[in-house]
């Protein structure tokens, strides 16, 4: 019987020690975690990351390529509050009502569907205008818990191709947390 209760006692000890470490895992130090928003991603060692630029929660830019480059590629997130309870294709149409309004010359050129960390994603890739310069988009979005997830992936017309798989790479690692 003490036998018994031993080995009842060792196994509850063996799960309990389990469940704790599992609850206290260690973030990956390779991966960006904003807490407050829930998520992380990985961006790649040599791209700068900063928080907090206007409404961005965080965005990666890509290493300077020479004296001459004149823009660095980049990779942001942002999170709006929704007002009320929408689906990622209601999220997304009202997201590209708003951006032909607001973004010069915006001409949207390809969309598609898929996941971001098992949730439902759409992505889009346009062009727009800011000033002199046109620049070329891949912009995924994701709904969760009333809020938009916007992963947006910015590169200049002529350097879009040489990112993109890049880009793509970087957005499957968005994760809840």
């Amino acid at each position: 019987m003490l036998r018994k209760n031993i080995t009842a006692v060792f196994g509850i000890v063996l799960v309990l020690t389990g469940w704790m470490s599992n609850g206290c895992a260690t973030k990956d130090p390779d991966r960006y975690y904003n807490d407050h928003e829930g998520f992380s991603m990985k961006f790649p060692a040599a791209w700068e990351k900063e928080e907090g630029v206007l409404a961005i929660k965080v965005i990666a830019r890509a290493p300077q390529d020479g004296a001459t480059d004149q823009f660095r590629e980049n990779v942001n997130v942002t999170v709006d509050r929704l007002l009320k309870a929408m689906t990622i294709e209601e999220y997304f149409q009202q997201s590209v009502t708003n951006m032909k309004k607001v973004l010069t010359e915006f001409q949207d050129q390809e969309k598609g569907q898929g996941f971001i960390d098992d949730y439902d994603a759409k992505w889009m890739v346009y062009t727009h205008r800011i000033g002199a310069s046109t620049f070329k988009v891949l912009v995924y979005m994701i709904v969760k818990d009333n809020r938009g997830y916007v992963i947006t992936c910015t590169a200049l017309p002529d350097q879009f191709y040489n990112f993109r798989s890049q880009f793509e790479d970087i957005a499957q690692t968005f994760q809840f947390e």
